[in-house]
Order: C-alpha cells, then structure tokens, then sequence
C-alpha cells in the first residue's frame, strides 16, 4: 500500500510493520507509539493517513508517530484482520468474525445473524459493479 509521500507500506512478518521509500526498509513496530504486535493489514485512507490493523487495535499515523483508536470506540476493537477505505468515505474493518463499517459517523456491524459467515474476515474489496466482498477462511462472500 503506497501512502501521499511515496512510500510503500507492508507487512514484513515476522518483522512486523514496515515502510519502504528510497530503497530502504524502515521496521515501525514497537516505534513511534505503535505495538510490538505483528500488523495484519495495512491501509491509506483517502486523505493519505496511513492505518495499520493489529492483534490489539487500529492505529493511525499522526504527526510522525502511531495512535490506537480510542478502544472503547466500535472501531477501536482488537484482532484487526481487514481493512478497506470506500469511494464514498467509509470504513471497513474485519475483526474476527464481524465486519464494522463506518459511514458518515454511523457505525453498523454485521454479524453472523446478519448473514455473515462465523469465520474471521481476511480480507475486503469493492468490485468495478459495487459490490463489497468478503474473503473469510470458509470462501468469498457478497455483502448486500
């Protein structure tokens, strides 16, 4: 994932969370605010503000350091697995087995009496034809 300044964002396990710009690997984890934990998805919101999904949280890169979203916001939540930023604004994040999606300051989850599978959500795209799918361990879902 490339933030606004050129850089190239990834997920360098066992390394943890790493930042590649001008031929050089730059290791974040346990720097700049952000946990030791291993990053499980990385994402740049439209602004360009770097996000970084963790065993602990959601963390957001202000200012040159890392900050946990509030915990106690629903966005907050802990086993970040997905993560998507939408045309329209939103976010979605997957975290275990529930997808949160924020909109225009309104948060909705889905759950598995919502119809989403009871398995974690590894990963969240938006087709050409609008549609949100779900990558999970038990196979591809469509979100209506």
């Amino acid at each position: 994932m490339s933030d606004a300044d050129g850089g190239v964002w990834v997920d360098g396990r066992p390394f943890g969370l790493m930042q590649f710009r001008s031929l050089e690997f730059t290791p974040w984890s346990g720097k700049a605010g952000l946990s030791k934990e291993p990053s499980n998805v990385v994402g740049v919101d439209p602004e360009g503000r770097v996000y970084a999904g963790l065993h602990d949280g959601l963390w957001r890169l202000e200012d040159g350091a890392f900050r946990r979203l509030d915990p106690e916001s629903p966005l907050g939540v802990n086993q970040i697995q997905s993560l998507m930023f939408d045309r329209d604004g939103s976010i979605w994040v997957g975290h275990g087995s529930l997808l949160s999606r924020r909109s225009k300051g309104v948060l909705k989850t889905y759950e598995a009496r919502d119809g989403l599978p009871p398995t974690f959500v590894r990963a969240i795209v938006r087709t050409t034809d609008d549609d949100v799918l779900l990558g999970t361990e038990d196979g591809v879902y469509r979100v209506n």
